[in-house]
């Protein structure tokens, strides 16, 4: 497959970057605004010419329709290979106008860790180590220690900007009766402010390249960053140092190990076109694997996990305009939306305020910014005086291989679970902002009732350790009593509920207090005894559900509920996809509910990728003082560890007492069950409502754009097919 790669000359800049640092004392605006603006400049230090002349030439033209943005950290040469290939294909079957706009940019995050794999042929025509090192008068030594001379030039901080400013600190107001005559304020004699800015450095390469036969050539950028700095840095990167000079009509995001379809990206794009105030777009990822079969319980229920989340909450948001989240490893952006020259907008004020902001980082924030695509999807539906709306097509697809192994999954769900519920939480906070925006009264009121919706969610999430327990305490009561009428457990139920309750404490401990890499078999040992535990409680539920089958109360709300799963399974043409997966699915939601969410809990405070250690995690301690620091964290995972387990254990407690009899066991069951149909109904009707004009849209893309170029092109090959 390497063979068949074709580039062209290959270009190389050695780029600098700057990434301002606010502190507290810059609280003048217009100071703020103009270190913005002069943070947007890029100096090329190997450049011959004038820095103007040859930052203009970094583009071939600065009228591109979208730019690509590929993300990769050191992921293996072939997740990267497969990524390329497929947005090739993307690029290839576009039209002739078209693909003559569109540029794609790889950010390596960290010239270190991807120096294992550099030599790799798919890299060929894109990187070549030694103009860096011949650029930077590298040329004895090993590769060790060229290596480690390279890393250890710093490129320095600077002054930003520096400015007087006159501060008003005290108001003098004169009175006559109710009417003030005079007011007038004394200002202090001033003060100095300045802005540093930290230098960035990365090594640019610039070619056009194919990675299949067949397939014509596309410009690429291959940049590679001096340090280890994470992903959003990547992102930085990207609109600070390519962005702000192309000036693209949209931006796309991809991880690699991503693999759009063909004409996924340009779906996504012609879903832009739809509506003038669309600010950004996501499709479908479905989980992929080499060897899948059904006995990878990780996968299966991964691809059973991804298909939920698509068909039931992708849908309803939507239909209402604002989806909580567009995941960075597909999605598009409206450049124009994101106002990249306001240094409160979308872009600056909020989804960059983790680098730009540090001493706002304290732990709750921190946690914010764990889910930043979040921060900015409400950024851009609640900005002022706009419209703006997030939309999702299904029939854009991607492929993504997810985690194989059980501690990289449980340090991803420790960064999405502690990511989304402090999201929500700040979303809930600030949805008063909804009514300073130009969206109608109609989109208003829907945005609250989700904000409501929302709300339920972050409830049950915080007590959800203590209802699952609650659920299986009940059940146990029911089918285990002391006595014919007794309200106790018999011994044997008394045995099960404190074995459970034994492994729910073995969960905190191992949580709190272990390095997941090496004790992974201990959690892999609790989530097969929560899956016995499972098999019981769906026994249990399956007993009831005969005993009381004459009931109206037991039978209808559970032939509702399947036959709303199975419509909607049968609409999405994913009843196969989900029958192969749903009994690892329903086996697996005591390792969701128990360890996955006691983990996150216990590690509150660590607000780092987990799999990804960056050099910027180390910097911006140092960076963060008082209640920002490590001690600071540690402190607040303490007082919210202690209050989580108060909450939990005296919701499961205090209801668990109140069901004292057989008659309120029913009824806490029917106003479960009737509270959970509401919502199951709810997400229904926008799933059912959300496919019709769905299927519109993509029969009339189909209709006018695609087919006519397929018949064109002919059978070139070009399709690409999810490997198995």
């Amino acid at each position: 497959m390497t063979s068949s790669i074709s580039f062209g000359e290959l270009k190389y800049r050695h780029i600098v970057m700057y990434k301002e640092i606010l502190d507290e004392s810059n609280i003048n605006q217009e100071l703020i605004q103009e270190c913005l603006i002069k943070a947007q400049k890029i100096e090329i230090l190997n450049s011959k010419n004038s820095d103007h002349n040859e930052i203009n030439n970094l583009f071939q033209h600065s009228n591109y329709e979208f730019l690509i943005a590929v993300t990769m950290y050191e992921e293996e040469p072939e997740l990267f290979l497969k990524t390329m290939i497929a947005i090739n294909k993307n690029i290839h079957s576009m039209d002739k106008d078209l693909k003559k706009k569109v540029a794609v940019v790889v950010i390596v995050d960290g010239i270190k860790p991807f120096q294992k794999s550099y030599n790799n042929s798919c890299y060929k025509g894109l990187f070549d180590l030694n103009e860096i090192y011949k650029d930077n008068n590298i040329y004895e030594g090993s590769d060790k220690a060229k290596l480690e001379k390279l890393l250890s030039f710093d490129y320095g901080m600077e002054i930003l900007e520096e400015k007087r400013v006159d501060l008003e600190y005290s108001l003098q107001t004169q009175r006559r009766g109710d009417s003030i005559i005079h007011e007038s304020c004394q200002l202090s004699e001033g003060i100095i402010m300045r802005v540093k800015a930290e230098r960035l450095g990365a090594y640019c390469f610039e070619n056009e390249i194919s990675f299949k036969d067949g397939l014509s050539k596309m410009q690429v950028y291959f940049c590679v960053k001096q340090k280890n700095q994470r992903k959003l840095n990547s992102h930085l990167w990207f609109f600070r140092a390519f962005c702000n000079k192309a000036k693209p009509n949209f931006v796309f995001f991809i991880d690699v190990g991503t693999e759009p379809e063909e004409d996924a990206l340009e779906k996504l794009y012609h879903t832009f076109k739809e509506d003038d105030n669309i600010a950004g777009v996501c499709g479908e990822i479905i989980p992929r694997s080499k060897d899948e079969h059904c006995t990878d319980i990780l996968f299966q229920t991964q691809a059973v996990e991804y298909k939920f989340a698509h068909i039931f909450d992708k849908s309803l948001e939507s239909l209402i305009g604002y989806i909580t989240v567009l995941p960075g490893a597909f999605s598009g952006y409206k450049y124009s939306a994101l106002h990249t020259n306001e240094h409160d907008g979308p872009l600056w004020g909020y989804y960059f305020q983790d680098f730009r902001k540090p001493y706002m980082m304290n732990c709750y924030m921190s946690n914010i910014y764990l889910a930043e695509d979040r921060v900015l999807c409400m950024a851009l539906f609640t900005k002022a005086k706009q419209r703006y709306i997030l939309r999702y097509n299904r029939y854009a697809r991607a492929y993504t291989d997810p985690p194989n192994d059980y501690d990289t999954l449980l340090l991803q769900r420790r960064r999405w679970i502690n990511g989304s519920w402090f999201a929500l939480i700040d979303a809930i906070r600030n949805c008063e902002k909804i009514f300073a925006t130009n969206h109608n009264y109609c989109r208003k009121i829907f945005f609250i009732i989700e904000i409501f919706y929302y709300f339920g969610n972050v409830f049950y999430s915080f007590f959800i350790i203590g209802g699952f327990y609650l659920t299986l305490s009940i059940c146990l009561r029911k089918q285990f009593p002391s006595g014919p009428n007794a309200k106790e457990l018999n011994s044997v139920g008394l045995a099960m509920l404190g074995i459970y309750l034994l492994m729910l404490l073995c969960n905190i401990i191992l949580s709190l207090g272990s390095d997941i890499r090496k004790s992974k078999k201990a959690f892999w040992a609790l989530s097969l005894f929560y899956s016995i535990y499972m098999i019981l409680l769906l026994v249990l539920l399956l007993f009831f559900f005969i005993k009381y089958l004459d009931s109206e109360y037991v039978w209808i709300p559970t032939v509702v509920i399947f036959g709303f799963y199975i419509i909607l399974l049968y609409m999405n043409s994913c009843i196969t996809t989900i029958s192969k997966g749903i009994i690892q699915y329903l086996l697996t939601i005591p390792t969701y509910i128990n360890i996955f969410t006691i983990y996150a809990v216990c590690n509150i405070h660590d607000c780092s990728w987990g799999n990804r250690p960056g050099a910027s995690e180390s910097d911006s301690e140092k960076k963060r003082e008082g209640k920002t620091s490590k001690n600071a964290h540690e402190l607040f995972r303490a007082y919210y560890v202690i209050f989580w387990l108060i909450g939990n254990s005296a919701f499961a407690y205090i209801l668990d007492a109140l069901n004292v009899s057989g008659k309120s066991y029913s009824n806490y069951i029917f106003y479960v069950s009737m509270g959970g149909l509401a919502i199951l109904v709810i997400r229904f009707i926008g799933a059912f409502i959300f496919l019709f004009p769905a299927k519109y849209r993509i029969c009339k893309f189909n209709n006018k754009s695609l087919q006519d170029r397929r018949n064109l092109q002919g059978n070139n090959g070009n399709i690409v097919v999810p490997q198995k």
